[in-house]
């Protein structure tokens, strides 16, 4: 932690010298938001004042007005408006993202997470399709991000009532063996996807 502040004291510093670097400005904007994220219930206490409107401001001018950190911003503020509930512009931001990087994970994941919290059932299954068939590609694979993107392609059919196909992908879920130093991250996903399995077979 003692080495985060000293890094955050050097970006304000530079800042104050020159306040037109504005690659400084994502790493100082990512710190106020997420930390003011992270301790949002304890702003009544003093030294926890509510900075993420802030943050999310001199990312927006990282985005804006960086040389080097242009992208890096757009998909930070893509994860930033997902956790504010401000899904549209975080599928903006990333579908600005697409445009560019068709390809990107960097904007296909938060494509798909704010696609499926706004509802949007059906472009969310082509979104983590197209992760799924690229995380399958890969040469190294624990598998644990192909786990994942099952289990959201079996919530995503479950809500758009596709039964059969919710099933194929959540008993993936649980069939699919992981790498041992990754087994332990996944061990809520088996078990929402069990629940998921058991709910389905119910309505059958």
């Amino acid at each position: 932690m003692r080495q985060v502040t000293k890094a955050i004291h050097m970006l304000e510093n530079v800042l104050e010298k020159d306040s037109t670097y504005y690659d400084a400005y994502l790493g100082l904007g990512s710190y106020k938001y997420w930390r003011s994220y992270l301790t949002r219930h304890f702003t009544w206490l003093p030294f926890f004042s509510d900075q993420r409107e802030e943050g999310i401001h001199l990312i927006q001018q990282a985005y804006e007005h960086s040389r080097f950190s242009k992208w890096a911003a757009l998909s930070n503020l893509a994860w930033i408006y997902i956790q504010e509930e401000r899904f549209e512009e975080a599928i903006e931001c990333a579908e600005t993202g697409l445009t560019h990087f068709p390809e990107s994970r960097f904007f296909l994941w938060p494509h798909g997470d704010a696609l499926y919290h706004h509802g949007n059932y059906e472009n969310a299954l082509d979104t983590y399709s197209k992760l799924l068939s690229s995380v399958i590609a890969e040469e190294i694979n624990n598998h644990y991000n192909e786990i994942v993107l099952h289990l959201k392609l079996a919530q995503c059919h479950f809500h758009l009532q596709n039964t059969i196909l919710a099933q194929r992908h959540a008993r993936r879920v649980l069939e699919i063996d992981a790498e041992p130093n990754v087994e332990k991250r996944l061990k809520d996903k088996r078990r929402d996807a069990a629940t998921l399995l058991a709910n389905l077979n119910q309505q059958d």
